[in-house]
């Protein structure tokens, strides 16, 4: 990085190069997304010490943790799928119901949570979908 600066470019146009926005809003009645470009590099400096899995938050950690703890599991009476929480129990119901508003503007993929479009928005079309 220091010879990017030495080279006549400041800060501000290293950091522009890593971030590209998109100010595209998405005409969604249940949220108003925005489309970014993804970072080059994401940090994953928080490490879960049962499995080892890495992660870009200790928030994201700490709900990682919850499932290594055998109390917290709530199952799907369809399928046996194990949850978290019964918050997530409910959302997984969801998918059995067939309900999925959620609509990729890009390709015809639908989805029931939106943290699901989001997660294929980057992984598919690398675009992060933000508030």
């Amino acid at each position: 990085m220091k010879s990017l600066l030495n080279n006549g470019n400041d800060i501000n146009n290293f950091e522009e190069s890593l971030y590209e926005e998109m100010t595209l809003e998405k005409d969604k009645p249940q949220s108003s997304l925005y489309f970014t470009k993804k970072p080059l590099l994401v940090a994953k400096d928080f490490e879960c010490d049962v499995c080892h899995k890495k992660y870009s938050s200790k928030s994201v950690l700490t709900k990682h943790k919850k499932i290594h703890n055998a109390n917290s599991i709530y199952k799907c009476t369809k399928c046996n799928n194990a949850f978290r929480s019964d918050d997530e129990l409910s959302n997984h119901l969801k998918l059995h119901a067939g309900y999925r508003p959620y609509c990729c503007q890009l390709c015809t993929n639908t989805f029931s949570l939106e943290k699901n479009l989001k997660t294929h928005m980057k992984r598919i079309h690398d675009i992060v979908l933000q508030n």
